[in-house]
């Protein structure tokens, strides 16, 4: 393919300049993060750990330690938590009952997702020129990965932002002296609020992948492709590794910045909560060697695929992409991002505690490999036979359908309750990807990225808010709906019996409810066990028991599965309060509410009062 065949590079085809371009992917981003916010599905578990914290914050004004049901709660540092806080002040009115809605909960997700998209450009920009760096930003704006996590209160979108800074401050530091102080600056400023967001994870994330671009991937490179103008001969790899060592004191000013954003928060909250330490190794020590749970090295492979839909196709070109003559001119680019996404997923895959959401920061780097194989299917000549491509896009349509088919029937047997949003989810893609095919066929290749990038955000957008007027995932919110009914709240002593509560709970119903154990507690007595010991559960069996025959009135929920083993290991009266059907697990999962065989409830307090 020759330079001369491509399109514009100052102009994003169709007559749209790279300026009104980067508008335009603004404006695509605020609308892809911020689309019905305030709606959707209800908070998941982990969602409303950060609200609830958020909440209580707002309500104690204890700022530097959160707090979850009266607890103090430092598994993570407290940086998404005064975010919310923080845009609670902002968008929820002041007179508002219980401080910290689901939309402030969720927007400061929203807007690191935009930035991201931002950063994402002004690094391919750097690496790959302008309207590359559009291409990276647009794939980022509307991937999977993002439309979910910009719309999700955990953390993970916000330490997304912040190594994707540290990467793109470090590479400009590389380029030259100039500017490199406030670029390396930038560079630790950023590793330091990513530690605030979720440490410590930021010095694995960003610290190991650069340090082997820096002593690995850069010598090599100019290993193989540098020779000595006047003799021809190649440099030896052990001089490269010295320059690149004597290179390493430019990086050192502003590491000071480093420690002032990241030491001080672990350092007081040592100090003020007893077993931090404890709580922090199992936290991250036992979850990296799978003392806790345990994942299989490859579980992470398929879910690259997910993370980058509907870019799916080009991702196994985009990884092999530096080693391809084709991208010669934007190997150095390539190799740099290609570092970053492989060793992430290689350190991520040597944990042995896996969760999908993990893979979030991996999302830039992908993005950025896979747009130079984007840019060049949209807006390069290309030169493959055309019966070849009629066939790719005949078997890419085929695929779409047999892929519909799979989803509507797994909507059957698994969800059913939204079957009505699957199908109209399902013909959105279907109208989306036969249009986009017919576009690609007629030459017309920069309307169908358009199409493919609008059609992922419909949708997207569609499935959100269908979700969000269903009963999808919504067992906790019904048992919260019971409990108001039967006057049991904030009021009340109410236990989680087996494991942590579920935070909706605390969230939607406004009650404190507890675990048998406190984290702190737990985490210094199951150290180096998949599961909890006998004598941990039999005391926790002892504890409820002794509670449920005591004279204070106490609740305990149970899930079914539990109730029924509770009740073989010991012969207890107790009164059933109320019981909410699992929809989606099945009647094991169902919830079930005990107490005290006297406790009448809100009858015999009333008849007390």
């Amino acid at each position: 393919m020759n330079a001369e065949n491509d399109l514009d590079p100052r102009s994003c085809g169709a007559g749209v300049s790279l300026s009104t371009g980067l508008v335009l992917l603004v404006v695509f981003a605020i609308v892809v993060a911020f689309w019905d916010l305030g709606g959707g599905p209800a908070l998941g578990d982990h969602e409303a750990i950060v609200a609830q914290s958020a909440r209580e914050m707002c309500e104690s004004g204890e700022w530097l330690i959160p707090h979850f049901n009266g607890d103090p709660f430092i598994r993570k540092p407290p940086g998404q938590t005064w975010l919310v806080v923080l845009a609670s002040y902002v968008v929820d009115p002041p007179e508002v009952a219980r401080p910290v809605s689901v939309l402030a909960a969720r927007a400061p997700s929203a807007a690191a997702a935009v930035l991201t998209v931002l950063m994402v450009w002004a690094l391919g920009k750097m690496l790959f020129g302008p309207r590359t760096a559009l291409v990276a930003g647009a794939i980022m704006a509307c991937c999977a990965a993002t439309l979910f996590f910009s719309h999700n209160a955990q953390t993970e979108m916000l330490l997304t932002l912040f190594i994707t800074a540290a990467f793109a401050c470090f590479y400009r530091a590389s380029r030259g002296p100039e500017g490199r102080q406030v670029a390396m600056a930038g560079f630790y400023a950023a590793l330091g609020l990513g530690m605030l967001a979720k440490a410590p994870l930021p010095l694995a994330m960003v610290g190991v992948p650069l340090f082997l671009y820096w002593f690995v991937t850069v010598p090599l490179s100019k290993l193989l492709g540098d020779r000595d103008v006047a003799t021809g001969a190649r440099p030896s790899l052990g001089s490269l590794v010295i320059e690149q060592l004597w290179a390493v004191r430019w990086m050192l000013p502003g590491l000071m910045i480093f420690f002032l954003l990241a030491v001080p928060w672990p350092v007081y909250a040592w100090y003020k909560v007893p077993n931090a330490l404890e709580l922090w190794r199992t936290e991250f020590l036992d979850r990296y060697q799978g003392l806790l749970k345990e994942k299989p090295f490859w579980y992470y492979l398929p879910m690259l695929f997910a993370i980058v839909v509907p870019f799916s196709l080009s991702l196994p070109e985009a990884l092999v992409a530096p080693f391809i003559a084709r991208y010669r001119r934007d190997r150095a680019g390539l190799l740099y991002v290609w570092t970053w996404a492989v060793v992430q997923l290689v350190f991520l895959s040597t944990s042995a505690f896996k969760r999908p959401h993990y893979l979030l920061p991996l999302t830039p780097a992908l993005s950025l490999l896979l747009a130079p194989v984007i840019d060049r299917l949209f807006f390069h000549e290309l030169k493959s036979d055309r019966r070849l491509v009629r066939l790719s896009l005949l078997a890419i349509f085929g695929a779409a359908v047999v892929g519909g088919v799979v989803f509507i029937a797994y909507t059957i047997r698994k969800e059913p309750t939204v079957l009505w949003a699957a199908w109209t989810a399902m013909v959105i893609t279907l109208v989306g990807v036969a249009v986009a095919c017919r576009l690609f066929w007629r030459e017309r290749r920069e309307a169908c990225l358009v199409t493919i990038l609008c059609t992922t955000l419909l949708a997207f957008s569609w499935a959100w808010t269908a979700l969000g007027r269903s009963d999808f995932d919504n067992d906790e919110i019904r048992l919260v709906a019971e409990l108001e009914r039967l006057s049991i709240g904030a009021n009340d002593k109410i236990t989680w019996a087996v494991g942590r509560p579920d935070s909706r709970l605390s969230y939607y119903g406004g009650s404190h409810i507890k675990a048998l154990y406190t984290a702190e507690e737990l985490a210094s007595r199951r150290r180096g066990r998949l599961e909890v010991s006998d004598d941990l559960l039999l005391e926790g069996v002892a504890r409820v028991v002794d509670r449920l025959k005591s004279d204070e009135e106490e609740y305990f929920i149970f899930e079914a599965e539990d109730l029924a083993f509770f009740r073989q290991l010991v012969d207890v009266e107790y009164r059933e309060v109320v019981r909410v059907a699992a929809k989606r697990k099945g009647p094991a999962k169902s919830l079930v509410v005990i107490t005290n065989k006297w406790n009448m409830g809100e009858e015999e307090d009333r008849l007390a009062g």
